[in-house]
């Protein structure tokens, strides 16, 4: 530690002159009321470390720090950061801006108060939203064609690509710490498992999972609802482990590599259910391997993306809309009909794209030699449904795997 003077005035602050240096002044969260003068000022022989100051050592004894200060100075450093990051940001977007226009793939944001079905005392307010569920799900975009009347053919719509609108759906997730929110959660699932374990992979290709939900568009996307940004519920990833489990047990019994009708999954179904490690993971019914029903050891977590994701917009094109739709044979003078839709990306959003990687998190109830090998098997399955099978819509045309 360095050694000065320390000069305390009566009406507070202080400054310390080094026995190596220049003065310097002492940050305001220090608190020497122990110290100080009842008139002009007070010279003391001190210790101190830092520049700025961390620590002072007065007559062997540390100068307390007032806490509001340091928290009040860390909550300022943590405010300008943030606005240092969206800064950064924007000025990233306005350099993409150029260069998409440049190219001429630049599209505006579909999202308009003005053109949403919102109240109108909203519209008025509403100049942006930073939760990306609410922007997409409840401040749709609504073309109509006809004015004030409304047809069958007016819909809402999130990308447009013709010569009356160039726009698409453009992700704003404000200032969500993704890292942290996945640190968050490893450490409320720990909080509710005897042991929980993080397993990260990346999406290899694109991603989409909800894409048949309710939803004011013709398709939709899962986004957490609190927090506004695309996730994998705990079910979908549960559901496709263990289907993927069964039909691999079915086919390694049958020896039936090729057909996977209702009849081989039922068959494989019931085989699995005769499996020890199968019920322990999973939980059984009546009718398995313990003749009675139990609850699995493991738990599943949702999963949530390690950073930032950027979000795509693909279509899926049916040539034969009119045939679905009514009696009309099928016919190469049929038009086709594009349906636009939103994919998770390969590639993490920043100036410097990586891949995306999803946590997924596995947990075991009671904590036991036993239960470490299912945890373990459990996680071997996991990375083996996801990287073979996929998960989320489209897997058959390659969609959602995982490495």
């Amino acid at each position: 530690m360095r050694k000065g003077t320390i000069i305390i005035k009566k009406k507070g602050g202080a400054s310390i002159k080094p026995e190596d240096g220049k003065e310097l002044s002492v940050p305001k969260e220090f608190m020497f009321d122990a110290y100080k003068p009842t008139s002009g000022k007070r010279r003391l022989a001190c210790e101190f470390e830092g520049n700025p100051i961390t620590k002072i050592l007065i007559e062997g004894q540390e100068v307390p720090k007032s806490q509001e200060v340091v928290a009040q100075k860390a909550n300022a450093k943590k405010q300008a950061l943030q606005r240092e990051a969206e800064a950064a940001k924007q000025e990233e977007a306005a350099r993409a801006k150029k260069r998409a226009q440049k190219m001429g793939t630049w599209r505006e944001d579909s999202f308009n108060a003005h053109e949403s079905r919102l109240p109108a005392d909203t519209k008025a307010l509403l100049n942006d939203i930073d939760n990306f569920h609410l922007k997409l799900n409840k401040a749709a975009r609504f073309i109509q064609k006809r004015g004030d009347v409304i047809t069958d053919k007016d819909k809402f719509v999130f990308f447009r690509n013709d010569d009356a609108h160039k726009f698409t759906i453009q992700p704003n997730f404000g200032n969500f710490n993704f890292a942290q929110n996945c640190q968050k959660h490893l450490a409320l699932a720990k909080g509710l498992c005897a042991e929980a374990k993080p397993y990260p992979m990346g999406v290899d290709g694109r991603l989409v999972v909800g894409l048949g939900q309710a939803s004011v568009y013709e398709t939709s996307i899962t986004l957490h609802h609190v927090y506004g940004i695309p996730y994998i519920p705990a079910s979908s990833i549960k559901g496709v482990v263990r289907n993927w489990v069964i039909r691999t047990l079915c086919l390694q019994t049958t020896n039936n590599k090729e057909s996977h009708d209702a009849k081989t999954d039922n068959v494989g179904e019931k085989l699995a259910l005769k499996d020890k490690q199968f019920c322990d993971v999973f939980g059984c019914g009546d009718e398995s391997f313990y003749k009675e029903a139990r609850q699995g050891q493991i738990t599943f977590f949702d999963a949530f993306p390690c950073a930032e994701p950027t979000l795509e917009v693909d279509i899926m094109n049916p040539h034969y809309s009119d045939y679905y739709g009514d009696d009309t044979p099928p016919a190469d003078y049929l038009n086709p009909t594009p349906i636009p839709f939103l994919t998770v990306g390969r590639q993490a959003a920043g100036a410097q794209p990586t891949p995306l990687k999803f946590q997924f998190v596995l947990g075991i109830r009671q904590n036991s030699a036993a239960n470490q090998e299912l945890l373990a098997q459990a996680a071997t399955w996991l990375k083996q449904a996801l990287a073979q099978q996929g998960i989320g819509a489209k897997t058959a045309v390659g969609y959602g795997y995982m490495e």
